[in-house]
């Protein structure tokens, strides 16, 4: 670390050599730093964990061995996801789209390996993403019980504006997380989203596979 710039302990001081000028930056402690503060928060997230089905996650170890289409099939419909996803192609305008066809056509395939590759795009963009894969054989993600919490955990573990918001609100109503999915997908993703984005105007991509 060059000589001119240095760190103190209670303050973060940036200096300049610029006509010989140093300039001191002194800013306050951010309470959300506190060590308890954040072992509370931790304790919140784990409580929200708790209430999540993390196997219906596209990246859960779960899913290992879930169906993904095969190399050099089904491109067209997968380049029309990924335009979307970007804001390009026919449907940019689109909020919400939904793939439809006939049981056993391979949707599921074709939202796994959607998924991954957005989970991919995502170390390089830090568009954050959140999915949810229900499987009729798996007892909590058979129905959709879990569908908020599980989505709004993976948004929480990636955006930290969103994580204090969602903390804060279960820090207030414990009961948030065994209340309807109506109130559930309002108080812990529309409200925390929307109150977030002013420090990240993108909002999450999600993901969600119904069998």
């Amino acid at each position: 670390m060059p000589a001119r710039f240095k760190r103190a302990t209670s303050t973060t001081s940036v200096a300049t050599n610029i006509d010989n000028r140093v300039t001191h930056i002194h800013s306050s402690p951010d309470p959300a730093r506190d060590p308890v503060i954040e072992i509370e928060n931790r304790r919140l997230l784990d409580e929200l964990g708790k209430k999540s089905a993390l196997g219906a996650v596209a990246n859960a170890e779960e899913r290992t061995y879930a169906p993904r289409c095969l190399h050099e099939t089904r491109t067209r419909v997968l380049n029309d996801l990924g335009e979307w996803s970007a804001a390009e192609g026919r449907w940019k305008d689109a909020k919400l789209l939904v793939l439809t066809g006939p049981a056993g056509h391979g949707k599921t395939a074709i939202m796994q390996s959607f998924s991954e590759r957005l989970l991919l795009k995502s170390r390089e963009t830090n568009v954050i993403v959140a999915t949810f894969f229900f499987k009729a054989t798996v007892p909590d993600q058979n129905q959709p019980k879990a569908l908020v919490t599980t989505l709004a955990y993976q948004v929480a573990e990636h955006w930290l504006s969103f994580r204090r918001n969602i903390v804060t609100v279960i820090g207030s109503n414990a009961r948030i997380l065994s209340m309807s999915l109506e109130h559930q997908m309002q108080h812990l993703l529309v409200e925390p989203i929307a109150d977030s984005q002013v420090a990240s105007p993108c909002p999450p991509l999600t993901v969600i596979c119904a069998v």
